[in-house]
């Protein structure tokens, strides 16, 4: 009796493995790769202001698919498996979305010159404009 209560002691516990996907190796411009329970996903690294980006990366506008996957795993009882719903960014808009095409302030690197950041914007008028119109007050000068 006292061996079988020895290995009794001694057996394994019965384990749990709770498995989830690897990360995705490559995720869209503003977004990281992540997963949980519902799959490998990548999500997006919003922002307010360019002070709540790491390193030299900025706060910008960005446009892709967003849709909603729910990480949930075994929850208990009187759990809302809604509580576990996290954005994920599924693709550049000119791809069919699922979800919904959005603009969302992300961090991302700053453009480059000449690519629509950093030089004259007026209220959203385009870098086209703003270089006539300079041109415009250039020759009033001279006259």
């Amino acid at each position: 009796m006292r061996f079988a209560f020895c290995l009794l002691l001694l057996a394994p516990a019965l384990a749990r493995a709770d498995v989830v996907p690897q990360p995705p190796e490559e995720c869209f411009e503003g977004t990281s790769p992540e997963t949980c329970h519902g799959g490998a996903y990548c999500a997006p690294i919003r922002c307010t202001a360019d002070s709540d980006c790491e390193g030299d990366l900025i706060c910008d506008v960005r446009t892709y698919c967003v849709d909603v996957i729910n990480c949930a795993g075994l929850i208990g009882p009187g759990e809302d498996p809604r509580d576990f719903d996290v954005d994920q960014i599924t693709g550049e808009c000119r791809d069919s979305c699922t979800g919904g095409c959005n603009e969302i302030r992300l961090c991302v690197p700053p453009l480059p010159m000449g690519e629509g950041g950093g030089g004259c914007s007026v209220g959203g008028v385009p870098n086209a404009f703003c270089g006539m119109l300079a041109l415009l007050v250039l020759r009033r000068r001279r006259r």
